[in-house]
């Protein structure tokens, strides 16, 4: 069994939303915030002499002092504890609803996604899912083949197989995640057209995709920029997220040295999420 660290920094509600997006960047997946609090969850193992001094530098940055940070030692349980009471069913689009399974729901005319998180990201409730939930409601086509990269909790896989999607394939290079999504496609009857596979993109044989989703922060997603191009077919959609405003100029750089069009970019609060098509 798996142990994770609680880091609660208190008071940090100071810039909080791009405090959140510097500790995913450094290596933190999961978040919870109260009046008092910001909780950061992490494994044991990642709480290493590097990591650290890297936290504590970005704190600095935000003048947090050392003394505002708490560190409690979680076992697995207890972390599947603090979300069965505080995750809520939530909309993401105008169509689709998120909801663990122990949450009683129903709701006419809506499609509805069970998704029961556990040390993975991705349960709707982070904007950067609802961003490209949003670009993948509008720009799937019906039949279209699907590779989504760092699947996470399964969530986006899901979201689009519901839309329509012929089939997905879903890619993670931590277990832990694999684990996740495989009993979120079973819990929602999609395992027949999501196929979860341990691995990166240079695992993925077939090319030619209609669509690719790849939601993870910039620091993963461009040196594969070039990887992600090939495996999509001319004319396709590429669809990005995890992804800072702040970031923007290097980002619209990067996507014209690889000959990829923007046709549609969103943003809620820090983030922004693209809508790219290859062109050659």
């Amino acid at each position: 069994m798996k142990t994770f660290l609680e880091i609660s920094i208190e008071n940090a509600s100071f810039e909080n939303e791009i405090l959140i997006a510097k500790l995913i960047s450094i290596g933190f997946e999961n978040f919870w915030e109260d009046k008092t609090f910001l909780k950061c969850y992490l494994e044991k193992n990642d709480w290493n002499e590097i990591f650290q001094i890297e936290f504590f530098e970005l704190l600095n940055e935000f003048k947090i002092e050392k003394s505002k940070v708490k560190i409690l030692e979680l076992e697995n349980k207890n972390w599947n504890d603090i979300w069965e009471n505080s995750i809520e069913p939530i909309q993401i689009t105008e169509n689709i609803i998120v909801k663990p399974s122990w949450k009683n729901l129903s709701i006419k005319n809506k499609i509805e996604i069970i998704i029961d998180p556990k040390m993975s990201f991705g349960t709707g409730h982070h904007e950067t899912t609802r961003l490209i939930a949003k670009l993948i409601e509008k720009f799937l086509q019906k039949e279209n083949s699907i590779l989504d990269i760092g699947t996470g909790s399964g969530i986006l896989s899901i979201v689009a197989v519901k839309l329509g999607a012929k089939r997905c394939v879903a890619i993670d290079n931590d277990e832990w995640s694999i684990q996740n999504a495989n009993e979120n496609v079973e819990k929602n009857f999609v395992e027949n057209k999501v196929q979860i596979s341990l691995g990166t993109i240079e695992d993925v044989l077939e090319n030619s995709f209609d669509l690719i989703i790849a939601n993870i922060q910039s620091s993963v997603i461009l040196p594969i920029l070039n990887k992600i191009k090939l495996k999509t077919k001319t004319g396709g959609k590429i669809l990005l997220s995890g992804l800072l405003k702040t970031e923007y100029e290097n980002l619209v750089s990067q996507f014209e040295k690889h000959s990829l069009n923007i046709i549609e970019q969103i943003e809620e609060n820090e983030w922004i999420a693209f809508c790219l098509e290859k062109i050659d």
